[in-house]
């Protein structure tokens, strides 16, 4: 009896397996596009592709000194009492941008510069 009820999990086992669906499945990326990859995040650059392997942009953290002096003042005039905590360098299709995450003693924000100054918040809370 136990030799029956074995070989009957195994056979449902079996057979289960080979109807089993991956939840992900990585897209194909060239070699010569993986090695670049690779290369780009040892540098800190990440780079961001689509399923068609079209690059979407780049990322790289920088520090506050290395942030435009344009940018830097648009932050200090909008939010006067903000400390700079980190700031993301971002190549995109439309341009280039600036994340900027700082905080003072009440909450915690995330701005967006862009090229032409414009600002955008995208998170605001309080700590």
């Amino acid at each position: 009896m136990k030799k029956i009820l074995f070989a009957i999990m195994l056979s449902l086992f079996i057979i289960g397996s080979a109807f089993a669906v991956p939840g992900y499945i990585n897209p194909p990326i060239s070699e010569s596009e993986r090695l670049k990859k690779g290369l780009e995040q040892t540098v800190g650059v990440r780079s961001f592709f689509n399923a068609s392997e079209q690059k979407m942009g780049d990322s790289q953290k920088t520090g506050e000194n290395q942030l435009p002096v344009p940018a830097k003042r648009t932050f200090a005039k909008m939010f006067n009492g903000y400390t700079i905590k980190q700031a993301v360098r971002s190549t995109e299709s439309e341009g280039e941008c600036f994340y900027i995450s700082a905080e003072n003693d009440k909450e915690s924000i995330i701005v967006k510069i862009d090229e032409t100054l414009d600002v955008s918040i995208f998170t605001k809370c309080q700590k």
